[in-house]
């Protein structure tokens, strides 16, 4: 249900009150560290459903991911009628960031992730096929390994690998069993 327009003062006093992070885009972020930030603030995030969100956002758990193109009036809609029904259900709206506060955040696995997005970006000459790669079950595209899970280097679709210590998740280069030496 759409509500109308809304005074400037009116919603940014409900914003502000309720703690929503209204992060919509239409490119891909592979880490989006304003959503960890939020989450570790208490904030229900409100995403795209595009890029790493769905692999840190549980719809209606933790935050919601809304799917469309983020400038619809559909998308619109439907964070005005989230936000508006969680301002007047502040049980919900505390469970839900009670939820955001809890969601592990291992930023040592989301740094690897990165650096192994970048080293792929950033490769010279064509991507080659490696042993660890599978067929992705949505497009058939090229999946890489991922510290965090495998990613699909062709429509993105992301399968997690089960959460471990710190310490099982080597750094580039590193042998599995010695220390990294790097300062």
């Amino acid at each position: 249900t759409y509500h109308g327009l809304t005074g400037q003062r009116k919603l940014a006093k409900a914003l502000l009150e309720s703690s929503f992070s209204l992060q919509l885009q239409g490119g891909t972020e592979s880490c989006p560290l304003s959503a960890f930030e939020a989450l570790r603030a208490g904030c229900i995030v409100l995403a795209s459903e595009v890029g790493a969100y769905p692999e840190l956002i549980k719809s209606g758990v933790n935050g919601f991911l809304l799917t469309g193109h983020h400038r619809s009036m559909e998308v619109r809609r439907q964070a005005t009628d989230l936000v508006l029904s969680l301002v007047n259900n502040p049980m919900a709206t505390q469970e839900l960031r009670r939820k955001a506060m809890a969601v592990p955040r291992d930023t040592r696995r989301a740094a690897l992730t990165w650096v192994r997005h970048w080293d792929l970006v950033l490769r010279q000459g064509p991507a080659d096929a490696r042993s660890d790669s599978t067929e992705c079950e949505r497009c058939g595209g090229r999946t890489e390994a991922f510290p965090d899970g495998n990613h699909c280097m062709l429509c993105g679709h992301y399968l997690p690998v089960a959460p471990s210590t710190p310490a099982e998740i080597p750094f580039p280069g590193q042998n599995h069993g010695q220390a990294d030496r790097r300062h």
